[in-house]
C-alpha cells in the first residue's frame, strides 16, 4: 500500500493500492526444468536487477573509482556493485578468446600479503595481457 493525496495538495491522505510507477516489468515464464523464471528481455542481464546501460555505466566508473565511490554515486550497494563488475567481466569474457595468437607466454610466482602467500600469475609477453592468475599451493 501506498500513501497518496487524495484531491491534489489540498486533499486528505489516503492509501491506496500500490503501483510500479517506473521501469519496466519483466514477464515470467513457467519453465518445465526450472519452474517460474524471469524471461530474457534483450535490455538486462541475467540475474541482474538493473539494465545493462546501467551495468555498464557503474562497471565504468569502477574502474576510474573505488566501489564506495560508486556506491554513493548510483546509490546502490557495495555488494551490488561486486556483482554488476562480475557480470560485465563475465559478459566480456565469453566474448574474447584470450588464447587467439599467443606465441610467447611467461610464467611467475609473486608474493602478496606477508608471509608466505604466492600468487602464480601467466602473461602473453607480447602484450604483456593477464591470461590467468590464482593462488599457489591451492
Amino acid at each position: 500500500m501506498t500513501r497518496v493525496r487524495a484531491g491534489g495538495a489540498g486533499g486528505r491522505w489516503t492509501w491506496a493500492p500500490s503501483r510500479r510507477l517506473w521501469g519496466p516489468t519483466r514477464r515470467r515464464v513457467n519453465c518445465a526444468e526450472h519452474g517460474v523464471i524471469a524471461a530474457q528481455v534483450p535490455w538486462a542481464r541475467h540475474g541482474a536487477g538493473h539494465t545493462r546501460a546501467f551495468d555498464d555505466t557503474a562497471a565504468w566508473l569502477v574502474t576510474h573509482c573505488s566501489k564506495s565511490a560508486v556506491r554513493d554515486l548510483l546509490r546502490i550497494a557495495w555488494r551490488t556493485v561486486g556483482s554488476i563488475v562480475t557480470r560485465v567481466v563475465a559478459d566480456a569474457e565469453a566474448t574474447i578468446n584470450r588464447f587467439a595468437n599467443l606465441r610467447q607466454i611467461g610464467i611467475d610466482e609473486i608474493s602478496y600479503k606477508r608471509g608466505h602467500k604466492y600468487l602464480t600469475v601467466v602473461v602473453e609477453h607480447d602484450t604483456g595481457v593477464s591470461l590467468w592468475a590464482h593462488r599457489a599451493g591451492t
